[in-house]
């Protein structure tokens, strides 16, 4: 690629303008989320001088209580990400009580019309290893992303200056498990609409256990210290809620937290709070925005059961999988054909439960409708069921489809998940045309799993804590909350920790077995398997083999592309 906006320093190649920073020799981008993106430009922009903390604040954060936290943090990142160091600086240093300096002489920018010098040169990496590897990391993103998409409800807009909301799962306060789906049903409908306001960023309700695994979110919620949250990424607000019952009403008490540190409270009583969820959100959006032109939500033309299946659905989905949720989600298109989210949510119920040809039918069924945003929603999940068929050209076409559709929407949630699966497609191809075993060794036996899709926090991956007592507490917090397809996610993690000794990976790997056997998810399960024979493989053949028969019967009775070629060249 020829580009003006390129910058090159030591074997690293930066593109101002795309936020694409590549290593000469390595087999993909380096991934850095958007902060660190605007940083290192910022960086690049403005080499030698000494630019001062304050300069930084207001260049690239919004005012706020903890954005000199969020300042430090992503300076930490940033220079783990590069391979530099405070206290032997190549790129970055500290100038104490002044601010930072990019100190990389051979920084260059790259004129127009000149090829690019760091090219990842390209190697011959073993077909077998590299597509378990890039299927792993694709299922750990799919396991994340199917709560992240959420719908957008057609209606007027508005624009507005980019405002970031995180909306935290509700709580139930009404003390019987009939109203369990408040929890993430009834928050994950708030967020839907917000998603329906131009230039509002949400991140649903659905993410918060990925983003804040470390957390003991009860205890923050408990006390209202928010402090930690806002660290995490600069949220403008978070909206926190619980759900109560009167004789004749159900109550939502909410908080608008800020990241100034202030917090509105305020109470909505309503005899259905899911059938009247927009006017919700206009009134909500307008005591965000007060001085913003009103926002009037179009109201919901659903039967007001079907509703309620839907979001008993998404509640199931989170906590128990999809064989639960699948229930529901049929529940609710049985009471109301038109509720065509919960039709969309059902195929990815099939599509997980392993059975692809109706999940293909069910979304090709979805086509004809005029919804963009659920058009782009079910384009996407048939690209993913082309990419684990392995018919990667399809794959590609269903993206660009999916794509065309999202330029018709305000909801920029699903494009970064177009582009990481158009990359592991991408890594595909490139390895299908190699054999060198060697280099993709470490592909898979890295800890890469941790940090790949480590994205922008509406899309990131868990990231566990370095101290290895939080770890062990985060696993044990999110056993007790029964949260199985995260444990799974979690367990698949750690089983490809390479700091952790052969038998504790072996048994994560053990453990994420038997919970992705309860969930019925034979796909993943075959990948698990095939990792758990690769843990093996020098150490102990026979039974290496054994595993890796396990996860060729699976992928056989899949029809699993991808799958049944590594394990036919797998040695």
């Amino acid at each position: 690629m020829q580009n003006s906006n390129t910058y090159t320093f030591n074997d690293f190649q930066f593109d101002t303008q795309t936020g694409e920073l590549t290593r000469a020799g390595a087999d993909e981008s380096v991934f850095l989320r958007e902060k660190l993106r605007q940083l290192l430009r910022f960086f690049v922009e403005n080499q030698k001088r000494v630019i001062p903390k304050e300069e930084l604040l207001d260049a690239l954060w919004e005012h706020g209580k903890f954005r000199e936290k969020s300042l430090s943090q992503s300076i930490l990142e940033l220079r783990k990400a590069l391979g530099d160091s405070s206290s032997a600086p190549q790129y970055i240093r500290t100038i104490p009580n002044q601010g930072y300096q990019w100190v990389c002489d051979n920084t260059a920018q790259i004129p127009p019309d000149t090829p690019l010098v760091c090219e990842p040169e390209k190697v011959k990496p073993n077909k077998s290893r590299v597509v378990i590897a890039v299927s792993v990391l694709f299922v750990l993103s799919l396991l994340v992303f199917v709560f992240a998409v959420q719908q957008t409800t057609p209606g007027t807009q508005i624009t507005n200056d980019r405002m970031k909301v995180l909306i935290l799962p509700f709580k139930n306060g009404t003390h019987t498990t009939s109203m369990n789906w408040v929890e993430y049903g009834l928050s994950d409908m708030m967020a839907g609409d917000f998603l329906s306001i131009e230039g509002v960023k949400t991140t649903p309700p659905t993410q918060v256990p990925y983003l804040f695994s470390d957390l003991d979110l009860d205890a923050v919620l408990a006390t209202g210290d928010y402090s930690k949250l806002f660290l995490i990424s600069d949220f403008d607000v978070i909206i926190a809620g619980e759900v109560e019952l009167t004789p004749q009403h159900q109550v939502l008490n909410y908080q608008l937290v800020y990241q100034e540190g202030e917090i509105k409270k305020g109470r909505f009583e309503r005899s259905d709070l899911a059938v009247v969820m927009p006017d919700l959100v206009s009134a909500l959006y307008q005591q965000i925005h007060p001085k913003k032109q009103q926002v009037a939500l179009p109201p919901y033309n659903y039967v007001p059961s079907a509703m309620h299946e839907y979001a008993r659905g998404i509640q199931s989905l989170q906590n128990k999988g999809s064989v639960l949720a699948q229930h529901y989600f049929a529940a609710s298109v049985q009471i109301d054909p038109t509720h065509l989210w919960s039709k969309a949510y059902l195929g990815v119920c099939q599509l997980y439960l392993g059975e692809w040809t109706t999940a293909k039918t069910t979304f090709k069924s979805i086509l004809g409708v005029e919804d963009p945003s659920l058009l782009a929603f079910s384009h996407y999940w048939l690209a993913v069921l082309s990419f684990r068929e392995g018919l990667l050209e399809d794959a590609l076409v269903q993206l660009e489809q999916s794509i065309s559709q999202l330029q018709h929407t305000s909801n920029t949630v699903l494009f970064d998940d177009i582009n990481n699966l158009k990359l592991q497609i991408h890594n595909i191809q490139i390895a299908s045309q190699s054999d060198d075993a060697d280099a993709v060794t470490s592909l898979l036996l890295s800890d890469n799993t941790n940090t790949r899709h480590q994205k922008d926090p509406s899309h990131e991956l868990i990231k566990l804590s370095a101290d290895e007592s939080l770890k062990v507490a985060s696993l044990e917090r999110i056993t007790r909350q029964g949260y199985l397809p995260l444990l799974s996610s979690v367990l698949l993690q750690k089983g490809g920790d390479v700091q952790l000794n052969l038998n504790e990976r072996d048994n994560y790997y053990a453990r994420a077995i038997e919970i992705l056997k309860q969930l019925n998810q034979p796909y993943e399960l075959s990948i698990a398997w095939m990792l758990r024979a690769e843990l093996h493989k020098t150490h102990d053949s026979e039974r290496a083999h054994r595993y890796l028969a396990k996860a060729k019967i699976l992928a056989s009775e899949l029809n699993a592309g991808l799958l049944q070629e590594q394990i036919r060249l797998w040695h």
